[in-house]
């Protein structure tokens, strides 16, 4: 166990994911990344090794697991699911080798961000699972960490929807909120990681419905990284995620909905994490 919480992934050899890739193409991925509109972000095709994909899809947790966490409905998100006791599963390598020294390099080379810290809390980040019906408006998230007080600074999303259809929704929108514009959607498909800068400006989601056939759920690996020192644009006090209604009318129906869900939650007392509001993108 290292200090920081995480397990020793075997010195710098990585299994799961491509990490010679990235290395060899990090020069080019970096100016992918610098010119990409609407943020600084930038889209990888097959991640994982495709062998390790399939395994990791293998042992992905069906829904019906009682170690799910479904409290976390709030009338911007419905139908999420976040699991993030990661320690002691075949999901916990792919945990490791992102918190490992290696990829951290990498990453930092590719976006510019130095001194890039993993957590080992998974505080919001994890598996990701959403069911038919649920949606996540667009957001910028929460900016600090509630337990370093760090600065939340990426945002390493990697999918395993395989057989994706283009009816079921749950493409990841980026949007420009100074045009009120939705720049880029990205579908969430198996072995397709999406890496993006978190700031002020990094709105996203996925605010439509999903509309999934029978068995079908929208699946995902989630990993945040942040830094001691503050970003260029970040807020340097602490600010909750951030909802925005981009879909007019039929979007103030929808959370409203949601809103009345989410009260019945917290009657239950089954309500949301006290300390910050947890996105699932």
């Amino acid at each position: 166990m290292r200090s920081d919480g995480f397990l020793e992934t075997g010195g710098s050899l990585m299994a799961l994911i491509d990490i010679e890739r990235l290395e060899r193409e990090a020069e080019s991925l970096a100016q992918t990344f610098a010119s990409a509109h609407p943020f600084p972000h930038m889209v990888v095709e097959q991640f994982l090794h495709p062998e390790a994909a399939e395994r990791l899809l293998q042992s992905y947790p069906a829904i019906e697991e009682t170690t799910w966490d479904n409290s976390t409905t709030y009338k911007h998100q419905k139908g999420k699911f976040v699991k993030q006791s990661i320690q002691g599963t075949p999901m916990a390598p792919f945990f490791e080798e992102t918190a490992s020294p290696r990829l951290l390099d990498v990453l930092s080379r590719i976006t510019g961000i130095q001194q890039l810290e993993p957590d080992p809390e998974l505080f919001g980040a994890g598996l990701h699972q959403s069911l038919s019906g649920g949606f996540l408006d667009v957001h910028v998230d929460f900016n600090l960490h509630p337990t370093t007080q760090h600065y939340r600074r990426l945002n390493l999303l990697v999918y395993m929807n395989k057989e994706w259809q283009e009816s079921y929704g749950g493409y990841l929108e980026l949007w420009d909120m100074d045009k009120r514009q939705c720049v880029k959607s990205i579908a969430p498909l198996f072995n397709r990681a999406v890496l993006f800068e978190t700031s002020e400006i990094s709105y996203h989601g996925h605010p439509h419905p999903l509309r999934l056939s029978h068995g079908v759920t929208r699946k995902s690996l989630s990993v945040y990284y942040y830094t001691v020192e503050k970003g260029e644009r970040i807020s340097p006090t602490f600010h909750n995620t951030r909802f925005q209604n981009t879909q007019g009318l039929a979007g103030a129906v929808k959370v409203a909905k949601s809103s009345v869900i989410a009260g019945l939650e917290r009657l239950r007392g089954t309500g949301r994490d006290s300390r910050k509001e947890r996105s699932a993108p």
